[in-house]
């Protein structure tokens, strides 16, 4: 069974080419760059529209599937509208073609010539990573050949399988996330530890970064990755900036019966600790209760942004956002009644 792969996006900031430009590379992957959507087969938007029609029906938005005509003539009502809506901009399409060894699922519902499976959502296949590998290829190639391109946004993404048997197979998996936030009561106190925090914030200059990008995490909420990076990145600074006072406060604590060691490990650790290493001090100082957990979190949240910079494969709309914001509140809030700002 062969299974084939369509990513389209619209690249703000070039022109198209006077005519379609077809890339075939060596992979079998083919790039295409045009002013329209004319060259995709109908095969990927009966792919793209199939989930959404389902999941219509299932919540009974709409009426179910009466047959093959009906969705061929449902198919060609969606390409109609993406293609008239999608001309005179430059567009890329990036097309994979691979084996697929799964076998047919046992759920699924024949369509006059096409198989519709339903399947539960699995984590990204080899095929799916090498679609993604390529798309990301193909946008940074672009990248590089034009002068002014702006950015690139997915028009759609669609994915058929060509069976012996079966002919046309669609599988439709879903899956699903939601965000849930708790609203808590504002205490009676507010106005007068709002009032001492902002003033203690105000005259500390020196956290003034940590500030802006604390505030940044929360106003870019449109942009889950640009506020998760915001919120990481104000953590790091605070961290940082935490410290030295913080490393000075544990050692003076032993210092007076171990003053000769003390002053060795200070010169020795010297421009030595990594941030997990300054952060699992500040836990010490600031938060020893909560420190074993508070510095497994830092590490995850750590490894999570190494891998985004890193260039891993992460999903941005489950990034630890919150997770994030929540430590670096309860540390500066600490830090703050302490009296270390």
């Amino acid at each position: 069974m062969k299974i084939f792969r369509c990513s389209v996006y619209k690249i703000r900031g070039a022109q198209p080419p006077s005519a379609v430009t077809t890339c075939h590379l060596n992979n079998g992957c083919t790039l295409i760059v045009s002013s329209d959507l004319e060259h995709i087969q109908v095969d990927y938007f009966r792919a793209d529209i199939l989930p959404q029609i389902m999941l219509s029906g299932v919540f009974q938005q709409a009426p179910g599937l009466s047959g093959s005509d009906d969705l061929d003539q449902r198919t060609a009502l969606h390409r109609e509208r993406i293609v008239k809506a999608e001309v005179g901009a430059c567009y890329l399409t990036i097309l994979t073609e691979s084996d697929d060894d799964e076998p047919v699922p046992e759920t699924n519902r024949q369509i006059g010539p096409y198989l519709i499976a339903v399947l539960n959502a699995t984590a990204p296949t080899a095929s799916q990573k090498l679609h993604r590998s390529m798309v990301h290829a193909a946008i940074s190639s672009l990248a590089v050949s034009t002068r002014n391109m702006d950015r690139a946004e997915k028009i759609f993404e669609a994915t058929y399988r060509s069976h012996e048997e079966h002919g046309i197979v669609h599988y439709c998996a879903f899956s699903g996330y939601a965000d849930a936030r708790v609203i808590s009561q504002l205490p009676n106190d507010f106005d007068h530890q709002f009032r001492e925090i902002s003033e203690r914030l105000a005259e500390n200059q020196d956290l003034a970064s940590v500030f802006r990008l604390l505030a940044a995490s929360y106003t870019q909420h449109t942009d889950k990755l640009a506020s998760f990076l915001s919120a990481w990145s104000a953590l790091e600074i605070f961290v940082n900036k935490a410290f030295p006072s913080q490393e000075t406060k544990f050692f003076d604590a032993i210092e007076s019966s171990h003053k000769d060691f003390i002053a060795r490990m200070r010169e020795v650790m010297k421009d030595k600790y990594r941030l997990a290493d300054k952060f699992a001090l500040l836990s010490s100082t600031i938060s020893s209760d909560t420190a074993v957990d508070d510095i497994k979190t830092f590490k995850d949240l750590k490894k999570t942004r190494d891998e985004l910079l890193h260039g891993a494969d992460v999903d941005t709309n489950r990034l630890p956002l919150e997770p994030t914001q929540t430590l670096l509140r309860r540390y500066l809030l600490a830090y703050i009644k302490v009296g270390q700002t």
